[in-house]
């Protein structure tokens, strides 16, 4: 594993994702498919973790679930979202009861991108891809205030 990494040259690492979800077996799942597409996966399984799993890692994406006990997801996003180390990481909200509302209410705390479940593995790759695409194109003083890009229901 050594060697693989120094093969690599020092500066490459894999892309990092953070799927914040109460639901033990959508981490599961989505953390299999994220790690055989090699994206380097962690996971918490609430709002508060979540927020401490993304100021200890910081991941290039994060996938944050809407309904979760203690800190739901619009609170963890706009607790991330007004973090300046954390603020420029794109959040994509997932939530089982997508809605016209829940989609507003996820632009207005900050999140980028919004996500239906159940999750089509050809939605959440063509998502992470421009969320990273995004990130990677952005400059620090446009990173800050940013806002929805785009917001996809399955």
């Amino acid at each position: 594993m050594a060697q693989e990494a120094q093969s690599q040259g020092k500066d490459a690492r894999r892309q990092r994702v953070l799927i914040i979800d109460d639901d033990r077996t959508f981490r599961e799942v989505v953390g299999h498919l994220l790690r055989q597409l090699n994206y380097e996966v962690f996971t918490a399984e609430d709002g508060a973790q979540g927020y401490d799993a993304a100021a200890k890692n910081l991941p290039d994406v994060i996938l944050c679930d809407v309904h979760m006990k203690g800190m739901h997801g619009y609170a963890t996003t706009e607790a991330i979202k007004e973090n300046p180390d954390l603020n420029s990481i794109p959040i994509v909200m997932v939530t089982g009861s997508a809605s016209r509302l829940g989609e507003m209410r996820g632009r207005n705390s900050g999140a980028d991108y919004y996500l239906a479940k159940p999750v089509r593995a050809s939605e959440l790759t063509e998502i992470l891809n421009t969320a990273m695409k995004d990130r990677a194109g952005s400059t620090p003083d446009d990173r800050g205030g940013s806002r929805s890009k785009d917001f996809i229901m399955g």
